[in-house]
């Protein structure tokens, strides 16, 4: 069984978690740069300010999981891979469509 090994290090404190990974997977170790990246960028995003609250986390990584598998999707079905930036994100109030 693959399994991914994270070791996070805070306030001189080590926690070790050890993971079971799918057995589709492929290679350990871009999983747990991924991971280690992933954590990283989030713990960035609280540099200087608030930390993001869990459920604005959970949102974002279950949006970003949904891009990337409709981006893998679309480039397998133009025989090519396609890039995707964000440029804009834009937050509005709901509208009330009427029929």
């Amino acid at each position: 069984m693959n399994a991914l090994q994270l070791d996070r290090v805070m306030n001189s404190q080590a926690v070790d978690i050890d993971l079971p990974l799918h057995p589709d997977t492929e290679n350990e170790e871009h999983v747990a740069l991924l991971v280690q990246r992933i954590l990283h960028a989030i713990d960035e995003v609280a540099d200087g300010g608030p930390a993001p609250c869990q459920t604005d986390v959970m949102q974002a990584l279950s949006i970003a999981t949904a891009l990337r598998g409709a981006l893998a999707e679309v480039s397998a079905r133009a025989n090519g891979e396609l890039s995707f930036n964000l440029i804009d994100i834009a937050v509005e109030e709901p509208r009330i469509r009427t029929a």
